[in-house]
């Protein structure tokens, strides 16, 4: 998802601002994204990005994570309980 976000933010310029404006400082941001050549694939790896775009930040625009719907589903499993015998009603 953040290589996808990096990718619709097109320019390296544009990456920096959003960034900055996301909450990095402007002396770290510019340096991890200008920072020789790298695909956007890269970029979206690094620290200033990772730390940008969290799991909350997505949380925040709707998009539901994959691992709190599965921890939700198998919650709500419940395995049935144990049958016993009687067994002085079962000798009758």
């Amino acid at each position: 998802m953040r290589a996808i976000q990096l990718k619709h933010w097109k320019r390296k310029s544009t990456i920096v601002k959003k960034l900055i404006a996301l909450g990095i400082s402007p002396k770290k941001a510019r340096m991890r994204i200008y920072q020789g050549r790298r695909s956007l694939w890269k970029l979206s790896h690094t620290s200033v990005v990772d730390k940008a775009l969290r799991n909350s930040h997505w949380a925040q625009r709707g998009l539901v994570s994959l691992l709190s719907s599965w921890r939700k589903m198998h919650e709500q499993i419940d395995a049935p309980a144990q049958l016993t015998l009687n067994w002085d009603t079962a000798r009758s």
